[in-house]
């Protein structure tokens, strides 16, 4: 595994408005508040309704941010990997042959580890010295990426059962792949939970 740096957390909301909450640090406060990075989803990762809170209810989808601009930490380089494939129209064909190639080339998944909002990068199998990393980032992160204005690019097809039916097969294998890394590091997982859960002094 590799975690993923989280610099900043946020949320985009159905109005179309969206929030940014950053670290304490002049780097990443002077980076994500800027106009220019505002554009910049290269390393947003978006997190799935299942894995927040009951009690984080509002309509929006929430997701976490690194910065690019800060110096690499080792062991921490979750967000230098890459998808396999890429969304370059909104099709029900475009969406479908994303989800087929990105889901078949993918060897790792980005899933969540330990106490919110950490993540790790897990590979689903055997990596052979100098293969790429590759992950599925999900429609979501390439309608954000490739859509400057949703209102003019006309709405994205609804999901159609065919689409429905990868979704599902991706994410039953994506909760497997959670169970399998929980189980391989339950005493890391219940260590950090202590960690975090410690009053501070």
């Amino acid at each position: 595994v590799t975690f993923y740096p989280v610099h900043a957390i946020g949320a985009n909301m159905k109005d179309r408005t969206s929030c940014v909450v950053t670290s304490w640090l002049k780097i990443d406060q002077d980076y994500f508040y800027s106009c220019d990075s505002e554009r910049d989803v290269n390393n947003l990762l978006y997190i799935h309704p299942v894995y927040l809170s009951s009690d984080f209810d509002f309509e929006g989808d929430v997701f976490i941010d690194s910065n690019p601009e800060r110096p690499s930490t080792p062991g921490w380089f979750g967000n230098y990997i890459n998808d396999g494939a890429t969304i370059n129209n909104n099709t029900e064909t475009a969406l479908s042959r994303y989800l087929q190639s990105s889901y078949s080339l993918q060897n790792c998944v980005l899933i969540p580890f330990g106490p919110s909002p950490m993540h790790v990068a897990f590979t689903t199998r055997t990596i052979t010295k100098g293969e790429e990393l590759l992950t599925s980032y999900g429609m979501q992160y390439w309608i954000d990426a490739i859509v400057d204005d949703k209102m003019k690019a006309g709405p994205w097809p609804l999901k159609l059962e065919s689409i429905r039916l990868l979704e599902k097969e991706m994410a039953v294998d994506l909760y497997r792949q959670i169970q399998a890394c929980e189980k391989l590091y339950h005493v890391e997982v219940s260590t950090l939970h202590s960690l975090f859960e410690e009053p501070m002094i």
